[in-house]
């Protein structure tokens, strides 16, 4: 409850490009630390923390329009990395963005997401997005072990659901 951690995203409105930076949050002295970045820039993955790792899965590509299965972790203690990178887990059997979260009984949850994205336009300088895109909402459900390190598929949500990042409690 003292640490809040970010990773990735953009910086700027419309469709600037990518960061792999991640930070920490400390609420009681109100201070910004850096953790070290992650292995590739990546738009709204999801992100909990699990076991005192760290735990980033998916989001998408630099081209803001890919969806990526990627799963890293990063080791955690007194809200500071232990580990100098971080490390390659299982990745989620299908790629996505914008999915929701938990952490529950000691197991990752993901729900729902999205294929495809808004793009900037090709050679804007203000990286305006097209607004032209096919996006696909998904309703899958997935949880991961970290004593199995794998994912399990779930049953399905009832409606596909997007862009509810956090907005899972």
């Amino acid at each position: 409850t003292r640490f809040l951690y970010c990773a990735s995203g953009q910086l700027g409105a419309q469709c600037r490009p990518a960061i792999a930076d991640a930070f920490v949050f400390d609420t009681l002295r109100g201070t910004w630390q850096s953790l070290p970045p992650l292995p590739a820039p990546r738009y709204a993955g999801t992100m909990q923390l699990l076991d005192n790792r760290l735990h980033f899965v998916g989001g998408a590509k630099p081209d803001r329009y890919t969806p990526a299965s990627d799963h890293w972790s990063l080791a955690i203690e007194d809200g500071r990395p232990i580990e100098n990178n971080w490390r390659d887990e299982s990745p989620v059997p299908r790629a996505a963005m914008h999915r929701g979260s938990a952490v529950i009984g000691g197991a990752l949850y993901l729900f729902g997401g999205q294929q495809g994205d808004f793009v900037a336009i090709t050679d804007d300088p203000n990286y305006t997005c097209t607004g032209k895109t096919k996006e696909a909402y998904l309703a899958d459900t997935y949880r991961y072990c970290p004593c199995e390190k794998r994912w399990t598929r779930l049953r399905d949500m009832l409606v596909p659901a997007s862009h509810t990042d956090f907005s899972v409690v």
